[in-house]
C-alpha cells in the first residue's frame, strides 16, 4: 500500500526561521523562498502555524517555472530517523506535489538519498502522458560528471546550482 503524505499549506515567510535554523542543508528550499518574492504558499508535513512536533518533517514548494523543491529533516547529518520511513515520506510528498502541480516536470536540487526510493517507487513513470519527471541532485565537491550519484559521499554538501541571493543568505546567517 502506498503511503499518502499529508501536506499543509503555509505562508512562505512563516517557514523561514525553521529553514534558516538548519542551514546549509535547507539552502535549496530557503533560496527559492528568498529569490521568489511572489511565492506565497509552501507546503510542510505539519500544520500551520505550528512548528514540527517530531524530528521527522519536510518542506516542499513549487515554483512558477515548473520546478518542485523538497527538504526532509533526514538530510541533516547525524539524523537518527528511520531511513525507510523518511524515504516513504519523500516519495509520498513528491507524489502529492505532482498531483497539486501536474504541469511541473522537474524536482530540483534533490538530495541523493531520495533518488533510489523515487525510482524504486516508479514516481518518474507515474505522470501519465508527457515526459517523465526529471530529478536534479546535490553533487559532492569531489564528484564530477558521469558519476553514480547514489553512491556519492555527501559529507561536503554542495549545491549543483544556486539561486541569486543564496550566498548572501549564508553569509548573513554566519555573521
Amino acid at each position: 500500500m502506498t503511503q499518502q503524505q499529508q501536506l499543509y499549506a503555509h505562508e512562505a515567510a512563516s517557514l523561514v526561521p525553521l529553514l534558516e535554523s538548519q542551514l546549509p542543508y535547507t539552502m535549496a528550499v530557503l533560496g527559492c523562498i528568498h529569490a521568489s518574492p511572489d511565492l506565497r504558499t509552501v507546503y510542510a508535513s505539519f500544520p500551520a502555524p505550528c512548528s514540527p512536533s517530531s524530528s521527522s518533517w519536510l518542506v516542499t514548494l513549487a515554483l512558477a517555472n515548473g520546478q518542485i523543491y523538497l527538504f526532509h529533516s533526514a538530510e541533516i547529518p547525524g539524523s537518527v530517523l528511520d531511513a525507510s520511513h523518511a524515504e516513504a515520506e519523500v516519495v509520498a510528498a513528491v507524489r502529492a506535489m505532482v498531483a497539486l502541480y501536474p504541469s511541473h516536470r522537474l524536482v530540483g536540487a534533490l538530495h541523493t538519498r531520495w533518488g533510489g526510493a523515487l525510482r524504486a517507487a516508479g514516481v518518474s513513470c507515474q505522470r501519465g502522458p508527457g515526459p517523465n519527471l526529471v530529478f536534479t541532485v546535490f553533487i559532492a565537491p569531489h564528484a564530477g560528471p558521469g558519476i553514480e550519484v547514489d553512491n556519492v559521499d555527501m559529507g561536503g554538501l554542495v549545491l549543483d546550482a544556486g539561486m541569486p541571493g543564496d550566498e548572501d543568505i549564508v553569509s548573513n546567517k554566519a555573521s
